[in-house]
């Protein structure tokens, strides 16, 4: 779970590590996006949870898996 407050490096951990991401109600103001790259992960804002990006960058970017 994570808030407006929440340490800068502590989301992007945790969803390496396959956790799940819920945001309680705030701004978030992004100094980089939120990457999602696990298969099954889920971003959950709880309210107004309203992502704002500082550098013209992506708020989310989600990678996907290719098969070929």
């Amino acid at each position: 779970m994570a808030s407006p407050s929440t340490r800068p490096w502590l989301s992007p951990l945790a969803l390496a590590l396959g956790k799940s991401l819920i945001l309680t109600p705030g701004i978030y103001n992004l100094n980089q996006p939120i990457v999602v790259s696990r298969p099954g992960t889920v971003v959950l804002g709880l309210g107004l949870a309203t992502l704002v990006p500082q550098h013209g960058n992506a708020a989310m970017v989600v990678i996907s898996e290719t098969t070929a």
